[in-house]
């Protein structure tokens, strides 16, 4: 079941009614132009095949880490960018040719060396967030994505209440807030739809 809050939109219900709502949101999102905003969130949200425990929180820690720089994004390796920076300060130090070539090719060079460090360091911290997340964050806190564009917050229903009384829950809470209000509307407008067919 799908209704308006404050901020935003709740879904209460199986894991297929959260899976549902998400995908629409996403639809809705693509109708109106934010296909290029949306990758993040489309990689986030809930899928059928998916576990709670499982999916949802490595995909949480997965996003929320820190992020990737342009080296990474090229998908190079940091070794190879340091030989390269290595090459470009070795020339510009040791050939005699036009001093502002030379000053282009050590900036170059400098600034290969520097991506690389920030590469290995960015690497270095993305993995204890990743273990601190998982095993400490993770434990008591829902699973959540922020973004310009969306932002959403998934649980396991009356999660803390259930595990202290040792039941099995199925039920699941997921909070959407779109930071734009009117797509927002016909988000909850397509819902409302679909809603009135099936019932």
């Amino acid at each position: 079941m799908v209704n308006t809050t404050f901020s935003g939109m709740k879904v209460e219900g199986e894991w297929s009614e959260v899976v549902e709502t998400s995908r629409e949101v996403s639809k809705v999102l693509e109708e109106n132009g934010f296909e290029d905003e949306i990758d993040d969130w489309n990689y986030w949200r809930p899928r059928e095949n998916e576990d709670y425990k499982r999916d949802m929180i490595d995909k949480t820690a997965e996003v929320s880490c820190t992020s990737k720089n342009r080296l990474e994004e090229m998908d190079k390796k940091p070794s190879k960018e340091v030989k390269n920076g290595f090459k470009k300060v070795k020339k510009a130090v040791e050939e005699e040719s036009d001093p502002k070539e030379r000053s282009e090719e050590l900036k170059k060079g400098v600034k290969k060396f520097y991506l690389s460090a920030d590469t290995v360091a960015r690497k270095m911290v993305r993995n204890f967030e990743k273990f601190v997340f998982k095993n400490v964050i993770s434990k008591t806190n829902p699973q959540y994505f922020d973004s310009k564009v969306i932002s959403a917050h998934l649980n396991k229903k009356n999660a803390l209440k259930n595990k202290i009384k040792g039941k099995k829950n199925n039920k699941y809470v997921m909070e959407i807030n779109i930071n734009d209000t009117e797509i927002q509307e016909k988000i909850m407008e397509k819902i409302d739809r679909c809603q009135n067919a099936a019932g």
